[in-house]
């Protein structure tokens, strides 16, 4: 009898969260489906079932052919179109690791794979199902083809340990999100020194305290710009900005946009996909 078992791994599994967004079968005509410098906090998976669409972000240019499915990484700058028609399913996914970081993020190129004979009919019944099995089987379909899909563009390939310490702060500042966290308020909640926190998050996270409460500071921005219809000076105020200018300042220089620009263009794009 032999016997493994990896925690490092079933910690992955029970750590990693998919979220689904959005999504839709939908059939697109030229010119309405068409954008350009959209950038989504989610990623976006198509499966082409007919027709041809356009993709191009900074890097690539890609024809979107049927049979096959298309990844496009949160973060990623993208203009997108179709000359005639285009036939899809698509989902709008985040994949939250334990760090708060969507496991997408850290591909560096939009992932491409053709798909097997009547794969794309089977998701297309399953989606169209109304039982909790057609459920099941759907999120694993599209949990194997992510898979796929980012398995040679991820940089991030290994499931990091982090130390109680930088877990507890992580989850700290997740939980109290504010545009002025720093070092000192987390390091006081924890009963540690402002020294030894900054040595933790620079040696398993790379980053300064400050910058990783920016990144889910802008993170939560996001997804409420996107999921609901608050109005900006609320959500500036919600999230410890000191007033509404300073936060479209902030997410400029961050974003190349204000956060108006940024909620119209994503908003025009939903529409197009519905």
């Amino acid at each position: 009898m032999s016997f493994y078992r990896n925690p490092q791994i079933l910690r992955g599994m029970h750590d990693l969260k998919m979220e689904i967004t959005d999504s839709g079968d939908v059939s697109l005509q030229a010119p309405w489906w068409h954008g350009e410098g959209v950038r989504s906090p989610y990623s976006r998976l198509y499966l082409i079932r007919s027709g041809i669409g356009k993709l191009r972000s900074e890097k690539q240019e890609i024809t979107m052919l049927p049979g096959y499915a298309y990844l496009i990484p949160a973060g990623t700058l993208f203009d997108y179109w179709c000359d005639q028609t285009l036939e899809k399913l698509y989902f709008h996914i985040t994949l939250i690791k334990s760090d708060g970081y969507d496991l997408a993020e850290t591909m560096e190129e939009i992932g491409i794979c053709k798909t097997e004979d009547g794969w794309l009919e089977k998701m297309t019944t399953l989606y169209r199902g109304d039982r909790w099995l057609d459920a099941a089987a759907l999120t694993a379909e599209i949990y194997e083809i992510l898979g796929k899909l980012m398995d040679s563009h991820v940089r991030d390939v290994k499931i990091p340990i982090y130390s109680e310490t930088a877990q507890n702060a992580m989850q700290y500042i997740r939980e109290n999100l504010s545009a002025g966290m720093g070092a000192n308020e987390v390091a006081a909640a924890l009963y540690i020194s402002k020294s030894a926190l900054n040595r933790v998050f620079q040696k398993e996270l790379g980053k300064t305290v400050r910058q990783y409460a920016e990144d889910m500071v802008f993170a939560e921005a996001l997804r409420q710009m996107i999921e609901t219809d608050r109005p900006l000076g609320d959500l500036a105020t919600e999230l410890g900005f000191c007033d509404p200018f300073y936060f479209s300042r902030r997410f400029r220089q961050r974003y190349g946009e204000t956060p108006r620009e940024y909620r119209k263009r994503l908003r025009e794009f939903f529409l197009q996909e519905n």
